[in-house]
């Protein structure tokens, strides 16, 4: 019985009817949820957005394959080495793709500059696997690097 208006009765506790709860979403059973890029991005967004806040001053995170930056940069950005190296102006991220997703006959890795890690290192996924990914406007694709013994050359 539902009641609309005013309550009727005496004041005081009355039961209140929850609607049923829904069962939990599960993917198919041929579909594997990989959190290794997406984890430490969100991780890297998260914790430079706290540090930032609570001090107020620029910060850059590094995790591994993603670098997120919030509130301002130093003079000229901040400094990124890597299979990429470049000044990253304040509010933006890297991704690079992960190590199961280097093809290990040539070892390309694709980075990606985006507004957030999270969207970097997802984008840096799904462009390693499949390069015809559309990448939005916000977004840029630093592709054709060869990783060798932990040092990257432009191919």
């Amino acid at each position: 019985m539902r009641l609309r208006g005013r309550r009727a009765g005496p004041p005081g506790p009355r039961l209140a009817r929850r609607p049923p709860r829904r069962p939990p979403a599960h993917p198919p059973r041929d579909v594997l949820l990989d959190l290794t890029a997406t984890a430490p991005a969100r991780t890297a967004d998260r914790c430079a957005h706290l540090v930032t806040a609570r001090h107020g001053v620029g910060t850059l995170v590094a995790t591994a394959g993603g670098v997120a930056t919030a509130g301002p940069a130093p003079p000229g950005g901040w400094r990124v080495d890597g299979p990429a190296p470049r000044s990253l102006p304040a509010g933006r991220a890297l991704g690079r793709s992960r190590s199961p997703l280097v093809d290990p006959r040539d070892g390309r890795v694709v980075v990606v500059e985006a507004p957030d890690a999270l969207t970097a290192c997802a984008l840096a996924a799904a462009v390693s696997a499949r390069p015809d990914t559309p990448v939005p406007p916000a977004a840029t694709v630093h592709g054709g690097f060869r990783e060798r013994g932990g040092s990257a050359a432009k191919v």
